[in-house]
């Protein structure tokens, strides 16, 4: 299991509960991930592309677990919480929301913020 894999589980461990500096983490942990997938697979050894697709599979079977469990627990089916990630206004939004709370969490007095304080709308 990867390191990504690691956040990812760590992250969405208790959906009641994601802590937006983590949520931060893995998505910058996510870019990295992209980032080295890609160098591999652009790769001229065939072992290095042959290596970037296993772990690329092993990401997205991680991934596909996790969004299973946040469909199960919010009660939107995968395909609409995918719908919703790959909108562009979501996305902004999202973005907006987390640099908030991550601002929030810089504060001496606030040490975590509850999921239910996080106002993204879903569309």
């Amino acid at each position: 299991m990867t390191a990504f894999n690691n956040l990812l589980e760590e992250v969405f461990e208790n959906l009641n509960n994601l802590d937006p500096v983590r949520v931060g983490q893995l998505v910058n942990e996510t870019a990295l991930l992209m980032e080295n997938l890609q160098k591999m697979a652009l790769s001229p050894d065939p072992k290095v592309r042959e290596e970037a697709k296993k772990v690329a599979l092993d990401a997205k079977r991680s991934v596909e677990l996790q969004l299973d469990r946040l469909a199960e627990v919010s009660g939107i089916n995968p395909d609409e919480l995918m719908r919703m990630a790959e909108d562009p206004q979501f996305k902004i939004e999202a973005a907006k929301e987390l640099e908030r709370l991550e601002g929030e969490l810089a504060q001496p007095r606030l040490s975590k913020v509850d999921a239910k304080n996080i106002k993204i709308k879903i569309h």
